[in-house]
């Protein structure tokens, strides 16, 4: 593609223009929005840990003190015992339950997971591995703020919700024709298209938007239990002395669809001292940072062209 940008009649819109909307909900120049979050320092190769210690800002330079965190982190891990014990990490749902899988089973997403090959069970948290590199703390803690770590049901909901909600902020830029929709959930998503007459019998055609269902999923890969997602959940439940949880379980065969771009190196958490969900709370181990703040966008642009030819 070449930045040449297409002929117009009465003030339509070049092609480059299409990036205003975006740059219009972007923070202003200079300013950077950011998170408190907890890294595994321990399993991270240590460029990346030493990236992570100071925001991800390559233009910062690292302290003697930030070098040495890295490696004390790493040598803690290295002083631990080989192996992982997962015995009994998987126990039966209590009959209390019943009602609420049987419900979630009746919803689109939950007889979905169902059709995949999923299970439904107690886990415990603080022995399952991990494999993602950062969880923001913020919202995870407030998630769990109010819950009974005696309630059950409570708990369902949040690691099984039936119910989905999550913030979504929507704005129409009518010179650009455009909705723009974000949310901190990465779960933002096009999940369908429709035409079709309006109420005032004008053809209509547009997207459907929603936040997909996510739940705390765990994988037995190679003999090991991994979480898959659910990771701000797990540490906000852990954070409150929460670990027996029912979630979503399976067997997968490969890594594929387990460990995507971005998550800690196979050989850690396959290897003989991998991290686990409890080693995020563990200062030894892990550390507390500022991340840049992510949030999930989808711009629906309508575009007026007028091609010669």
């Amino acid at each position: 593609m070449t930045d040449q940008t297409l002929g117009s009649h009465d003030g339509a819109p070049a092609i480059d223009q299409l990036n205003q909307p975006l740059a219009q909900h972007a923070p202003a120049a200079g300013v950077r929005l950011e998170r408190p979050a907890r890294v595994p320092l321990g399993w991270l190769p240590p460029e990346r840990g030493e990236f992570f210690l100071v925001s991800n800002q390559a233009s910062v330079g690292l302290s003697e003190a930030q070098r040495a965190r890295v490696r004390e982190a790493r040598d803690a891990v290295a002083a631990r015992p080989a192996g992982v014990d997962q015995a009994d990490l998987v126990s039966a749902l209590p009959p209390e339950l019943a009602d609420h899988v049987a419900r979630l089973a009746m919803t689109p997403p939950g007889a979905g997971m169902r059709t995949e090959g999923w299970d439904i069970a107690m886990i415990d948290l603080e022995r399952i591995v991990a494999i993602q590199p950062s969880v923001f703390t913020d919202t995870a803690t407030q998630r769990v703020a109010g819950l009974d770590p005696g309630d059950l049901l409570s708990i369902a909901e949040m690691t099984l919700p039936i119910n989905h909600t999550a913030p979504v902020s929507v704005e129409f830029d009518e010179f650009k024709q455009a909705y723009i929709l974000t949310s901190p959930n990465p779960n933002l998503k096009v999940v369908a298209n429709f035409n079709g007459p309006l109420p005032n019998g004008m053809p209509g055609f547009g997207f459907g938007v929603a936040v997909a269902a996510s739940y705390i999923q765990v994988v037995r890969f190679q003999n090991r239990y991994v979480l898959r997602d659910g990771y701000h959940r797990a540490f906000g439940l852990l954070s409150r002395g929460i670990t027996r949880v029912p979630a979503f379980i399976r067997d997968f065969d490969t890594a594929e669809y387990l460990a995507p771009a971005g998550m800690l190196p196979q050989n850690t958490w396959l290897g003989d001292r991998p991290p686990l969900l409890r080693d995020y709370h563990d200062d030894r181990v892990a550390e507390s940072v500022s991340l840049p703040a992510r949030h999930r966008m989808i711009v629906i642009h309508a575009l007026e062209l007028f091609p010669t030819g």
